[in-house]
C-alpha cells in the first residue's frame, strides 16, 4: 500500500482524537508530571494521564469501524445509556 492510499484509507474523522495507546502514551511522557508507565498501572496513574491528555486538548476516539463512524444523537452524551 503506498502512501496516498494509506492516508485515503484512515484519514482522521476528529483532529483531536488519539488513535491508540502507542501514541497517547508517548505524548503524555513528555511531561515531567506524567511518568512514563510499562505494563500494568494503578488507577491514579491512569486518572493522571487522562487528565493530562484532557488538558492538551485529546479527546477519546469516536466509535468507527473501517472507516464507519457511529453517530451519536445530538442531546445524549456519548457515554450515556438509555
Amino acid at each position: 500500500m503506498d502512501e496516498d492510499s494509506w492516508s485515503d484509507e484512515f484519514k482522521p474523522t476528529n483532529p483531536h482524537n488519539i488513535m491508540g495507546c502507542v501514541l497517547s502514551s508517548l505524548l503524555s511522557s513528555r511531561f515531567d508530571y506524567m511518568a512514563p508507565t510499562v505494563g500494568l498501572v494503578n488507577v491514579e496513574t491512569c486518572v493522571q494521564h487522562y487528565q493530562g491528555l484532557e488538558r492538551l486538548g485529546f479527546q477519546a476516539a469516536d466509535l468507527h469501524c473501517e472507516g464507519y463512524v457511529l453517530q451519536v444523537e445530538p442531546n445524549q452524551p456519548p457515554n450515556s445509556r438509555n
